[in-house]
């Protein structure tokens, strides 16, 4: 059965083309770090220049916790808040480089400046600063084009990147332009790609270059960021899912938040949290914590913004799987879960959207 269903996802996720970008279009790349620009959209970038559209580029984070590639470049092991300050400004300097490099005008790039590997904390708990900017440097620029990266992206930034994009979208009541995903950080399953754009060997190499520009980023990761300047830049549509096992699956029915964790991918999951960001009808957020229990039980899960008790979940451990039911006070019309685990520096899957029904 998991060989069909892959199967049935493949044949359904057959690459398309992208569609013509004009000089009508305003293309706007969300980049949850320096770097990710290059590597996820470098081809779609260099069409844009050529078509003489109008391009945004919005870095989220400067990408200022990267500290093993600091500590080997700079040879040292502390590294404090000015030392990351020092390390985001050079990566912002970076893209700017890369960015001219593939003909992008530096005025056409927006740092907001937020700290790296932050993006799930200043989601969950509502941070007006991290919302406002949303609004103000994404929606209201209206792009015509917006390549965002994936929600199955395992760097929280770029799944959150996602999240907090649609929601701000919802919430503003704002239709949603012609939307493409990226992918950059995997654990090797097979991902489906869903619309190419085939490179010519002049743009692989500009892409190539621009990547390289991004100097502080391949002292450790070189080999594996040039793999993207390939022959063909690959997107995802929105709501297609590139795991065909999935850890988790969730839908929102009735009042009720319902999510299944798989059994045999959780053996490991102590400490993990459950992750809820939702938009009520009224496009009030609504952001939930529940820690994982070790076994059956009722649990409290917590309002992220408020840090006060909210509704009481119930998690029953099967022999497959656990299921988990939270209520949910007010109607809701856009639900996202993640499993949350500190441990480990990733994800151990994205975000994934639970599909709302009234039934």
């Amino acid at each position: 059965m998991k060989i069909l269903a892959f199967l049935l996802l493949a044949a359904s996720a057959a690459a398309a083309p992208l569609r013509p970008i004009t000089a009508r279009d305003r293309v706007l790349v969300v980049a949850p770090h320096p770097d990710d620009e290059s590597l996820g959209a470098g081809g779609l970038l260099q069409r844009a220049v050529a078509a003489h559209a109008r391009i945004r580029v919005v870095f989220l984070t400067n990408g200022d916790n990267n500290v093993w590639a600091q500590r080997y470049i700079e040879h040292r092991f502390y590294i404090g808040a000015a030392d990351k300050a020092r390390w985001g400004a050079r990566r912002d300097k970076e893209a700017l480089n890369a960015l001219g490099r593939l003909g992008v005008p530096a005025k056409s790039a927006v740092f907001l400046d937020f700290h790296d590997s932050d993006t799930t904390r200043l989601l969950m708990t509502g941070n007006q600063p991290f919302q406002a900017a949303i609004d103000s440097s994404i929606i209201a620029w209206q792009p015509t084009i917006l390549v965002l990266p994936s929600p199955d992206d395992l760097h929280p930034d770029h799944n959150t990147a996602y999240v907090v994009t649609r929601l701000e979208y919802r919430r503003l009541n704002t239709p949603l332009p012609y939307e493409l995903e990226y992918l950059v950080h995997t654990n090797g399953a097979p991902k489906p790609g869903g619309i190419e754009l085939p490179l010519t060997a002049e743009e692989k190499q500009t892409k190539l270059e621009a990547i390289l520009r991004h100097a502080t980023q391949m002292t450790l990761g070189r080999k594996r960021f040039t793999a993207f300047a390939s022959d063909v830049e690959t997107f995802r549509p929105p709501g297609l899912s590139g795991d065909p096992d999935p850890l988790f699956e969730a839908k929102l029915e009735r009042g009720i938040l319902r999510v299944a964790i798989c059994r045999q991918k959780n053996h490991s999951l102590h400490g993990a949290v459950l992750d809820v960001a939702m938009q009520t009808t009224q496009g009030e957020p609504i952001r939930l914590e529940m820690p994982l229990p070790p076994n059956s039980q009722n649990v409290q899960t917590v309002d992220s913004m408020t840090r006060q008790p909210a509704s009481t979940a119930w998690v029953r451990y099967q022999s497959d799987k656990i299921e988990i039911a939270i209520p949910v006070s007010s109607p809701a019309r856009l639900a996202f879960v993640k499993l949350d685990w500190t441990p480990v520096f990733f994800d151990i899957a994205g975000w994934r959207e639970a599909p709302v029904s009234s039934r």
